[in-house]
């Protein structure tokens, strides 16, 4: 493992070179973006202890990686052969770095929802540990208007389509984009799906069990506190993300 500085707007990954090296930030910060299989190009900011790299030579989904200097900033780097020899021998070790990789997505998405958004950093990294990955192919179904829930999803990856049946008839409420969020409502113990959710092209989302966030707030009364109150604000006529608003629960 190698220490490296970089200035400010300094390139660290470019996109087009094939290089498979795991960097952790020492000091300073790094904007990174992640090409997604559609195409799209997703951006966060990473502060120090966190984990990025060219890691599609160890098998995660993005396909292209493109990493800058967002300020001053100190590197350690793994280089290529140590990654290989890690993947063949320390199989375990790689893991850990993926969830770590992984767990800077999951906070970054957790962040846009409307009642976690007080939470500090400590709190959403917590939080962020809980949640699970779904994958659904385009036409699956999440789940059906009546049905009994106990997940709450946040869209990491593609679209989800919202139908409500209402006396018999069905009618298109709206299409759910990434980043936004359904099932909320479970987690404010209502358990009975308000309205039908199907993939509307293959989807990836972020979940959590009613159990599980139970859980948690048990063991955080403070976090809990918060939550509710800004739950309390989120859900209702005229309030993004609420039943009103996406009809997704």
């Amino acid at each position: 493992m190698r220490t490296e500085t970089y200035r400010p707007g300094s390139v660290i990954i470019d996109p087009e070179a094939d290089l498979a090296e795991i960097h952790l930030v020492e000091a300073g910060r790094v904007t990174l973006r992640i090409e997604e299989l559609d195409g799209k190009w997703h951006e966060m900011a990473l502060e120090p202890g966190s984990f990025f790299g060219s890691l599609h030579p160890i098998s995660l989904v993005p396909t292209r990686v493109e990493a800058r200097a967002a300020t001053a900033c100190i590197l350690l780097t793994l280089p290529g052969r140590a990654v290989t020899h890690l993947r063949a021998h320390h199989g375990d070790l790689v893991n850990r770095v993926l969830d770590a990789y992984k767990g800077e997505i999951v906070v970054d998405l957790l962040r846009g929802v409307p009642f976690f958004e007080m939470l500090d950093d400590g709190e959403i990294v917590q939080l962020a540990r809980r949640f699970g990955w779904q994958r659904y192919p385009a036409g699956k179904v999440v789940f059906l208007q009546g049905d009994y829930g106990k997940e709450f999803h946040v869209i990491r990856r593609g679209r989800a389509r919202v139908t409500v049946a209402t006396e018999g008839t069905k009618w298109q409420d709206r299409l759910l984009e990434e980043g936004t969020f359904f099932g909320e409502l479970v987690l404010m113990g209502d358990s009975v799906r308000h309205a039908s959710v199907r993939a509307d092209m293959d989807m990836e989302t972020l979940t959590i069990e009613e159990g599980v966030f139970n859980e948690l707030m048990g063991s955080l009364p403070g976090m809990a506190a918060r939550i509710a109150d800004a739950q309390s604000h989120c859900v209702g006529p005229d309030r993004g993300g609420g039943r009103e608003e996406s009809g997704a629960d």
